[in-house]
């Protein structure tokens, strides 16, 4: 195989995880997001940017009770052997 035909094939090959990788909310299918009207679809849209915020504010409120984020840890254990 010739070097550009070998780039070709690699590139192919790692862009196929990226292939078909939809989402849909709620762990639905394809099919299972299709059959749903519009209106289910942004009900369950709006679900899922709710739970996300959830977990975002869950998760910030998680740092702050440990004292900041994982970097904020590791500059004061670096400044510490300093």
């Amino acid at each position: 195989m010739s070097l550009p035909l070998r780039r070709l094939a690699w590139a192919l090959l790692g862009a196929l995880p990226l292939a078909g990788c939809a989402h849909y909310p709620a762990g639905l299918t394809k099919s299972e997001w299709e059959a749903l009207t519009p209106g289910q679809q942004e009900r369950y849209r709006r679900l899922e940017r709710q739970d996300n915020a959830k977990f975002e504010q869950y998760s910030a409120e998680r740092r702050r009770e440990a004292g900041g984020t994982v970097g904020d840890v590791e500059n004061r254990n670096n400044r510490s052997r300093d």
